[in-house]
């Protein structure tokens, strides 16, 4: 079977390590929703918002590959036993009461601000990427596509890593280096379902069949 002329290409696209705070605007959206329709509960949204807006911000913070993400959860779970059975029923801690409670207004403006940032994020990719054909890699930037680097296929060498876990359990994203003779490495950081990327990209340069679909 023959392929057709979109099935003979895959699009690279590296995006801005910002793409992960979508989370946080999902939340903020749905918050906005829930404190508008029921305020009574807005103590509750609070603490919520502020976990995952931490849980954003470490994992834009720092990389865990495989190996420390383990490190990671081993160290996340000793400290709590240590807290649980040792320090706790020792120790007469003050009561601390905090409102985190937050409007209507409040999760509508941060539902604002991160949907034009996201946005700026995608349409940046949108207008940079990378175009992998049967026999040449292109590099396009500009609004009307109107600058183009091209690269030969033959002799490319990919390399694929998952840098850190947590961005490859949000989005499946990783890394991709792309080495072509005589060029400089490409290096692709944040890669979107870089697996299925690897996948789609072997099979292209390697067989006559049509390429899964997406």
């Amino acid at each position: 079977m023959a392929k057709s002329k979109k099935e003979k290409i895959i699009i690279l696209r590296n995006f801005s390590k910002a793409i992960l705070f979508y989370p946080l605007l999902a939340s903020s959206f749905i918050f906005w929703i829930i404190q508008a329709i029921l305020p009574e509960i807005n103590t509750v949204l609070g603490y919520i918002w502020c976990l995952i807006f931490f849980f954003n911000l470490f994992v834009i913070s720092f990389d865990f590959p495989p190996n420390k993400f383990l490190i990671l959860v081993l160290g996340v779970v000793l400290m709590l036993l240590v807290l649980i059975f040792l320090i706790v029923p020792q120790v007469q801690l003050p009561i601390i009461v905090l409102n985190l409670g937050s409007s209507a207004e409040f999760y509508a403006t941060m539902t604002l601000i991160l949907s034009i940032i996201l946005g700026f994020v995608v349409l940046s990719a949108r207008f940079d990427y990378y175009k992998l054909e049967k026999n040449e890699l292109i590099h396009i930037t500009g609004v009307l596509a109107n600058t183009a680097e091209r690269y030969p296929v033959r002799s490319l060498r990919i390399r694929h890593v998952v840098s850190d876990v947590f961005e490859f359990l949000l989005l499946g994203a990783g890394s991709i280096t792309l080495i072509a003779k005589d060029s400089e490495p490409i290096h692709l950081i944040t890669v979107i379902n870089v697996k299925k990327k690897i996948k789609k990209i072997d099979w292209l340069l390697t067989h006559e069949f049509v390429l899964p679909s997406e």
